[in-house]
C-alpha cells in the first residue's frame, strides 16, 4: 500500500484499535498515542513531514517506559503491520528518519519489540 491520506487513516483505525484508552491519555508521553497523533495528521493534511516534529523524537520515543496491558499487543501488531506496508513501498532512497510514517513504526515497533527496534530502512540508512 503506498502513502496516502486513505493508507494513513486505514493505519490510524488499526492504531486506533490497539489503544488502551487509559482514563488519562498521555498521548505524546504513550508510544501509541504519538502513533495515533502522527497518523492522523498525515490524514488530515496527506503530508509526510511535519515542521513542528521535535529532532529528537526518536529519542523521545525510545525513552518511554513500555507499559504491560496497556495495549492490546495483537492489535499493535496489526497495527504495525499495516504502517510498514506503507514504509515498505516507499524507495530507500527517499527514506528519511523523520517520516510521520518512520516515527509511527518506530512508536509501534519499540511497544511490540522492545526500546532497541529501528526500522529496516534506519538499519539500512545506518550501514
Amino acid at each position: 500500500m503506498s502513502f496516502s491520506k486513505e493508507s494513513a487513516f486505514v493505519a490510524f483505525v488499526g492504531t486506533n484499535k490497539a489503544c488502551g484508552n487509559c482514563k488519562n491519555c498521555a498521548k505524546s508521553r504513550c508510544h501509541v498515542g504519538i502513533a495515533k497523533d502522527t497518523l492522523m495528521y498525515m490524514s488530515q493534511t496527506g503530508a509526510k513531514f511535519n515542521d513542528e516534529i521535535p529532532e529528537d523524537i526518536l529519542d523521545l520515543i525510545r525513552s518511554l517506559p513500555v507499559v504491560d496491558g496497556r495495549v492490546d499487543r495483537f492489535k499493535a501488531l496489526a497495527a504495525y503491520d499495516a504502517v510498514s506496508k506503507i514504509c515498505d513501498n516507499c524507495r530507500l532512497q527517499d527514506h528519511d528518519e523523520f517520516c510521520a510514517i518512520n516515527i509511527t513504526l518506530t512508536a509501534l515497533g519499540i511497544l511490540i519489540y522492545g526500546p532497541s527496534f529501528q526500522t529496516e530502512k534506519d538499519k539500512e540508512m545506518l550501514a
